[in-house]
């Protein structure tokens, strides 16, 4: 069973490689390329506390309206 009841909404950075920066485990990196003129993307992500730092397991990527959607669904 999948407890979705964690899941967050978040915004990220991706380039050639995939997914360099988040919004949450990387706040000041992820807002210096946002200001550079990096595309935003979204994802839906568990926030996860590892050693008093927040991580993020990616559970879906795709756009801000299906993301909502999804959310609306499973929540």
């Amino acid at each position: 069973m999948v407890d979705a009841s964690k899941w967050k909404l978040i915004k990220c950075i991706y380039d050639e490689m995939g997914m360099s920066w988040n919004e949450i485990e990387t706040p000041e990196r992820f807002a210096k390329a946002v200001k550079e003129g990096d595309e935003v993307s979204w994802c839906i992500a568990t926030i996860i506390d590892f050693h008093g730092k927040d991580i993020t397991r990616i559970e879906l990527e795709g756009s801000k309206e299906n993301l909502e959607f999804v959310l609306k669904k499973v929540v």
